[in-house]
């Protein structure tokens, strides 16, 4: 059985119910980053928990008992000062940023796209085995959309083909294979936007955008089956 959370990034914000929903989300995303940067960036820094502890919030996805997938949310206005100085812009430049706020300065910044590893060469039986791949970058998109947003942001990593799902859900270029530093090496990625009109277009043309949209109803679910 398939179930979205959206909770907060800082566990005292939650209510108690869903403490052990944080617990797991967490554990999921701190084993899969710290393998990403020791084996794919060849960094030996430990992974700070406040890259998940300071965002506003975190969508996640899980099968059971178990995390599969998830990605954070933080919410900036871009007319202020102290948005364009967000460390999650450092790597922008100011071409890119002028396309993101093209629509509006209100924007969220989406980051750490995380399917989890148990779950990368499985689908979901309950949609027709589609990769969670892309049942997250749609639930994701979803949120988006119920937000009411001007723009979203994506760094995606193009040696995973991350940029072609943002793509196929109607994401726009803004830079294409820009070299980016992660731990002591660099990869490439697409930065790309996310446009409510575009994006709800190619939502919509999604085979599963009514289980989808399901899901999301459904989301926080009344019963929580896994809390402590």
């Amino acid at each position: 059985m398939i179930t979205a959370y959206v909770i907060n990034g800082k566990k005292e914000l939650n209510s108690r119910g869903f403490h052990r929903i944080y617990d797991l989300s967490f554990e999921a995303w701190h084993k899969t980053w710290e393998k990403t940067y020791s084996l794919d960036f060849h960094s030996s820094d430990k992974l700070a928990s406040d890259e998940f502890t300071r965002q506003d919030e975190i969508l996640c996805l899980f099968s059971g008992n178990e995390c599969a997938a998830l990605c954070f949310f933080s919410n900036v206005n871009m007319n202020d000062q102290s948005a364009l100085l967000d460390s999650y812009f450092q790597c922008w430049p100011e071409d890119a940023i002028a396309g993101l706020v093209a629509r509006g300065s209100s924007i969220i910044i989406c980051s750490q796209f995380t399917v989890c590893e148990n779950f990368r060469k499985t689908g979901a039986p309950e949609l027709g085995n589609s990769p969670w791949k892309i049942l997250l970058i749609g639930m994701l998109c979803k949120y988006f959309m119920a937000s009411g947003k001007d723009g979203m942001t994506g760094t995606t990593r193009v040696n995973k083909g991350v940029e072609k799902l943002t793509y196929q859900f109607g994401a726009i270029p803004l830079v294409r294979s820009m070299e980016y530093n992660a731990g002591s090496d660099t990869t490439l990625v697409d930065l790309v936007a996310f446009f409510q009109d575009n994006v709800y277009k190619a939502y919509y043309n999604y085979e599963f955008a009514g289980e989808l949209d399901e899901l999301w109803e459904n989301r926080n679910a009344k019963r929580l089956k896994i809390a402590a």
